[in-house]
């Protein structure tokens, strides 16, 4: 089930907010939401990577065919963007990344992530979250009788 940013930022609705911070509950429900992000680290030059992933008990799952050499401190992004209403949102977290053999009683709490690459995906990457922050941006002007639409 997709979330809203209204769903997310409780305190304040989109109507009267151009920016809001997304609180650590919101984060949470919107990473929940989505199926891809962006796995950001440093290796020999920074590295983004997009991914499949699934959240189980507030951790991020993904699946990969080999180890990955990842640093212990690691990056994730999600968003969503809506370009024609002009509005989305972003979250960041900063967590601990290990990297393990898929082991058999990770399979039922990982049965919903099915990667898109081709392999056998025999790999987990866990991200451990530590921090999480999150943020709703909403464009436009607040000129009730402007009709943005039609304007980049």
């Amino acid at each position: 089930m997709a979330m809203t940013e209204r769903e997310a930022t409780v305190e304040i609705s989109a109507e009267e907010a151009r920016q809001a911070d997304i609180d650590r509950d919101g984060c949470l429900r919107l990473l929940s939401s989505q199926q891809v992000g962006r796995l950001v680290y440093n290796a020999a030059e920074p590295e983004i990577r997009p991914m499949n992933y699934v959240m189980v008990d507030d951790e991020i799952f993904m699946r990969v065919d080999r180890p990955m050499e990842l640093p212990s401190r690691v990056v994730f992004e999600v968003d969503q963007i809506d370009a024609t209403d002009r509005q989305g949102w972003s979250v960041i977290v900063h967590g601990t990344a290990v990297v393990a053999p898929l082991m058999s009683e990770d399979i039922e709490p990982l049965e919903h992530l099915e990667p898109w690459a081709e392999g056998a995906m025999l790999w987990t990457v866990r991200i451990r979250i530590e921090e999480v922050s999150g943020r709703w941006v909403r464009a436009g002007r607040t000129d009730p009788t402007f009709d943005d639409r039609g304007y980049v």
